[in-house]
C-alpha cells in the first residue's frame, strides 16, 4: 500500500510529549477516512533519553524511531527524517505543540496541486499568526514572503509535496537551531514553488523553553548562520538574496533589540522599591500597555510583578486571562502613562494612538532606559 503522508517529529528530552503527540496522531489518521497508509518517523536526537514507541494499534499508521548517538540539531533531524520519508506529502511536528484532530484531513484537502499547504494557527497568549488580508497574501505572494518572513511561524503549519523540497535544504544543514524552516521557506519561494492557504486555525504554538533570553541569543546566532550560509553559496537568485540578506538584517536587529529588552526587564525586577520610587516622584502610578506580542507579555508580567498598576491593555488581536484586552478605537486617557510594546513601525503606530489622547505616552525602550537611569 503506497504511503499517503509521512510525518516527522525530531525529539529532544522528548518522552515525555511522546504519549501525547501518538493521541493526536491517531485522531488525525482516523478523521482521514480513507484507505491510504500513513508513516510516523520519530528522529531523537537526545542520545541521553532512549525513545521507545509502543505500537500504534491502526494497521494504516507504520511507526519508526532512529535514536541518536550524537546530536546532530533539528536541521539535520529533520533532513534525515525526509530522505527516509516514504509518503508523497510530509509534515514536520515539534514534540511540544497541538495540532487540531481535523489537521491532516484540512491540509490534504486544500494542497491540491500546488508545492504546500499552509495554515493558520495560534501563538502566545492567544494571537492568531495571520489576522488579515495582508498576512494571506504574504503567505501566498513570494515575494512579499521574501521581504516580511512573517506569517509561517512554524513548520507545523505546513503540509508539503516531498518532491518540493529543494535539494540546497538537504545540502546547506543549519547547526543552529531556530531558522531551518524559515530556510527552507525561503529556498522553495526563490525556485517559484506556490503555496495554497488554509485559512482554519489547525496549529497551536507551545514554548516549553523558559530560558527566553538565552532563547534569543540562540535565535541571533542562527540568523546570522542563514545569512552567512546564503551569502557564501551564492544561494537564492541575486535580486532575492539581496531582499533576503536584507530582512534577515533587521530580524538580527529586532532579536537583538529583544535580548536587550529582557536584560533591563531583569534589572527592573531586581531594582523594584527604586524603580517605583522615581514613577510615583512622577506621579506615574497608572500604566497603559499598548502591544501584547512577545514583549508586550514580558513588560506586563515584570510591571505587574514590582506593584505597578496596569489599567488598560490594548491590542488589535490577542487575548489574556488577567484582564479584558481593548483595541485601538477603545483608548482612553484612565491611566498616568501609556506604554508601546512593539518595535516595528512605532513612530506610525503613536500617530495613530496620539489622535484623541492627552496622556503621555511612551515606547518601551525609552521607558526602561529612564527608570534604570534615575532609580
Amino acid at each position: 500500500m503506497n504511503i499517503l503522508i509521512t510525518i516527522i517529529i525530531p525529539l529532544f528530552y522528548g518522552k515525555k510529549f511522546v504519549r501525547h503527540l501518538e493521541e493526536m496522531l491517531i485522531k488525525n489518521i482516523r478523521m482521514l477516512r480513507n484507505d491510504s497508509a500513513y508513516e510516523v518517523i520519530f528522529i531523537n536526537d537526545c542520545p541521553e533519553e532512549k525513545i521507545e514507541i509502543d505500537d500504534i494499534i491502526d494497521d494504516n499508521i507504520q511507526v519508526s524511531v532512529i535514536n541518536h548517538k550524537e546530536n546532530i540539531g533539528i536541521h539535520g533531524s529533520r533532513v534525515e527524517g525526509l530522505n527516509l520519508a516514504k509518503g508523497e506529502f510530509i509534515c514536520f511536528w515539534d514534540q511540544d505543540d497541538d495540532w487540531s484532530d481535523d489537521y491532516l484531513a484540512e491540509q490534504l484537502a486544500n494542497i491540491q496541486s500546488v508545492d504546500g499547504v499552509v495554515c493558520n494557527g495560534i501563538y502566545g497568549q492567544g494571537a492568531a499568526i495571520m489576522n488579515d488580508t495582508e498576512d494571506f497574501n504574504i503567505v501566498l505572494d513570494n515575494v512579499s514572503y521574501l521581504c516580511k518572513l512573517r506569517g509561517i511561524m512554524s513548520p507545523g503549519q505546513v503540509m508539503l509535496r516531498k518532491s518540493s523540497v529543494p535539494d540546497e535544504w538537504k545540502k546547506y544543514i543549519l547547526k543552529t537551531s531556530y531558522c531551518d524552516d524559515a530556510f527552507l521557506w525561503v529556498l522553495m519561494k526563490d525556485a517559484g514553488k506556490k503555496f495554497n492557504l488554509c485559512d482554519k486555525v489547525l496549529y497551536t504554538h507551545r514554548e516549553s523553553d523558559s530560558n527566553t533570553s538565552l532563547n534569543r541569543m540562540r535565535n541571533v546566532e542562527a540568523l546570522e548562520e542563514m545569512r552567512r550560509l546564503i551569502v557564501d553559496n551564492n544561494l537564492l537568485s541575486e535580486t532575492n538574496r539581496e531582499i533576503v540578506v536584507k530582512t534577515i538584517s533587521d530580524r538580527i536587529y529586532i532579536q537583538s533589540l529583544n535580548y536587550s529588552i529582557d536584560l533591563r526587564l531583569e534589572k527592573v525586577q531586581e531594582q523594584k522599591e527604586r524603580v517605583l520610587a522615581f514613577l510615583y516622584e512622577k506621579n506615574i502610578k497608572r500604566i497603559s500597555l499598548y502591544g501584547l506580542g512577545a514583549v508586550g507579555k514580558r513588560v506586563f508580567d515584570t510591571l505587574k510583578s514590582i506593584g505597578l498598576d496596569i489599567v488598560n491593555v490594548y491590542d488589535q488581536s490577542a487575548n489574556m486571562d488577567e484582564m479584558k484586552v481593548k483595541r485601538m478605537d477603545e483608548i482612553d486617557d484612565n491611566d498616568d502613562l501609556m506604554i508601546l510594546c512593539v518595535l516595528n513601525g512605532k513612530e506610525e503606530l503613536l500617530k495613530k494612538i496620539q489622535v484623541g489622547r492627552k496622556k503621555a505616552v511612551a515606547y518601551i525602550d525609552d521607558f526602561l532606559n529612564e527608570c534604570l537611569l534615575n532609580s
